[in-house]
């Protein structure tokens, strides 16, 4: 036998007639919009910083400019470590593609750079600060090791 189904019919109290109740109406899902897009300052920048670690990676920069208020500490070690391991012979440079997601005060930006070798991918993670400029927490340059390519 079927279970019983409530009715929405409730009997008004004084009446001997039924009232019909709607349902009680959903709430909506209150839907917050998030920023996802990067001014052009901001674009420019980020670009600019990830230009300067790869420089630097390639010995076209020296090490003191990866400043500490800009650069954390991880980044300066493994951009040190690359630049003693790999000696890069590259007169140059060039990002080939820059692509980013971001996710409230933090950005997620990776691509590729072409140098005389053949071309490379990096990898990066930034944070926004209150003093509107970028800190580069992360940084990552991938090798012919890395990428599985011998």
């Amino acid at each position: 036998m079927a279970a019983h189904q409530p009715t929405r019919f409730v009997t008004i109290p004084g009446f001997s007639m039924l009232k019909k109740l709607p349902p009680q109406a959903k709430k909506p899902s209150q839907s917050t919009v998030i920023n996802t897009r990067l001014t052009q300052a901001d674009y420019k920048r980020i670009e600019t910083l990830i230009s300067i670690a790869l420089n630097t990676a390639y010995g076209l920069r020296p090490m003191s400019s990866l400043h500490f208020r800009i650069y954390d500490l991880r980044v300066r070690e493994h951009l040190s470590h690359i630049r003693q391991t790999y000696r890069h012979n590259t007169a140059r440079i060039s990002i080939q593609s820059l692509h980013y997601q971001r996710l409230g005060h933090r950005v997620i930006a990776f691509g590729t750079v072409a140098e005389a070798s053949g071309v490379k991918a990096y990898s990066c993670v930034l944070y926004a600060r209150q003093t509107c400029d970028w800190y580069m927490k992360n940084f990552l340059l991938l090798t012919n090791n890395e990428t599985g390519r011998r």
